[in-house]
């Protein structure tokens, strides 16, 4: 990998975005059950909608791509996921965006009745979108970058990329949980991984410019 430096600077920034997006999947409900306090209808139907939604990311990701490049769009994703983390930890029975906000119910549904329930749930739906939006274009960054004849090396190491440090996410919720008492902290420390994996990104260098 000495010799395919912006290669590997890509397979380091995915390491840590990676990471990110994989432990928002993992606890973005837990989170949304224990400060919403969601019931298991409501969480069925929470991860029955975003599971609907996430398939257009794939779609989009290939529209964005198109028109910005791939290691961009792929920036502009993590960009988009990292800004909903913010947005969905500013979120509580009584706030939204950290501002006060009412729990009366504005519509007569069964579920997601308040205005933070439905904007908490409307922020998951678009991260949804952005972290498969993601999840595309890395593999399109990853094929283009790739030298050939060593496709097959490098998909390996893509893969192991995203399993090799996966206990980040976890031991950062875990800490900043235990640290602060609060799931909020331990939710938000997710923007850790994904910011770093951000800026890291943002240093490779497009295929288009790519000279080995």
């Amino acid at each position: 990998m000495r010799d395919y430096k912006n290669v590997a600077l890509f397979l380091l920034a995915r390491m840590f975005y990676a990471d990110g997006t994989t432990a928002i999947l993992i606890f973005s409900g837990a989170y949304a059950s224990g400060v919403m306090g969601w019931d298991l209808l409501e969480m069925l139907l929470y991860g029955l909608s975003l599971s609907i939604v996430a398939v257009s990311g794939g779609f989009f990701g290939a529209w964005l791509e198109h028109r910005i490049g791939s290691r961009n769009a792929l920036a502009s994703m993590i960009a988009l996921t990292l800004l909903c983390l913010v947005a969905m930890t500013s979120m509580s029975l009584t706030s939204i965006l950290f501002m006060p906000a009412s729990s009366a119910p504005v519509w007569d549904a069964p579920v997601f009745q308040s205005a933070p329930e439905l904007a908490y749930l409307g922020f998951s739906m678009l991260i949804a979108i952005s972290i498969t939006s993601a999840i595309a274009s890395g593999r399109s960054l990853m094929a283009k970058l790739a030298p050939k004849g060593m496709e097959g090396e490098l998909f390996g190491l893509y893969a192991l990329s995203n399993a090799a440090t996966v206990w980040l996410g976890p031991m950062l919720v875990e800490y900043f949980t235990s640290a602060y008492q609060s799931q909020r902290a331990g939710f938000a420390s997710i923007a850790i991984l994904l910011l770093a994996g951000l800026l890291l990104l943002l240093r490779v260098k497009p295929p288009a410019e790519q000279s080995g």
